[in-house]
């Protein structure tokens, strides 16, 4: 497919999220952030386009507070569900119809990119670090840090918040402003 069947099928899957075109160009940052990745994959070698999308990707950084390499590869109908703390590195390879949340990171670690499969969800504050295989239809919950493969269909989720010490209490505080107790 080429760079610009692979937008407009972005831009279809944010009309399946409600946001229909040709305000959902204009008004989503996910969206502003895959056109740039789009045209960098395609045109980013030429060395004359290079200064143009440089400056181009630092804009819509600096205004979505989404990086996307313009060497990682992104199937088609990618959802960025809401702008900031994206970061998308070199050599990450992700499948068809993914949901990217705000605050995700996939990127390189320890020389590897990860490689993730169709239909994987990844929730708010996720990481997906290292060269790692995710499978199909895989779901990361928010805050999971992944660093190894995970097989189709698996669904993964943070380890739950454990109280590891206690406060002493303390005195009740006053009802009224200089009250005493």
């Amino acid at each position: 497919m080429s760079w610009l069947s692979d937008y407009k099928s972005d831009v279809r899957r944010y009309a399946e999220h409600g946001i229909e075109p040709p305000l959902s160009v204009l008004k989503t940052q996910g969206l502003w952030a895959l056109l740039q990745y789009r045209v960098a994959h395609r045109y980013g070698r030429n060395p004359l386009a290079r200064p143009a999308l440089f400056a181009w990707r630092l804009a819509v950084e600096s205004l979505a507070g989404i990086s996307i390499d313009s060497r990682a590869e992104i199937g088609p109908s990618c959802y960025i569900g809401h702008f900031g703390g994206v970061f998308v590195g070199e050599g990450v390879k992700i499948g068809a119809r993914c949901n990217i949340s705000h605050g995700v990171t996939i990127g390189v670690h320890r020389g590897g990119s990860p490689t993730i499969g169709s239909g994987c969800g990844i929730g708010p504050g996720a990481v997906v670090v290292g060269g790692i295989t995710i499978g199909d239809n895989v779901m990361i919950g928010a805050n999971a840090i992944v660093s190894g493969d995970l097989p189709d269909g698996a669904m993964v989720r943070a380890a739950a918040a454990q109280v590891t010490t206690s406060r002493p209490s303390q005195a009740p505080l006053p009802d009224r402003v200089g009250e005493e107790r």
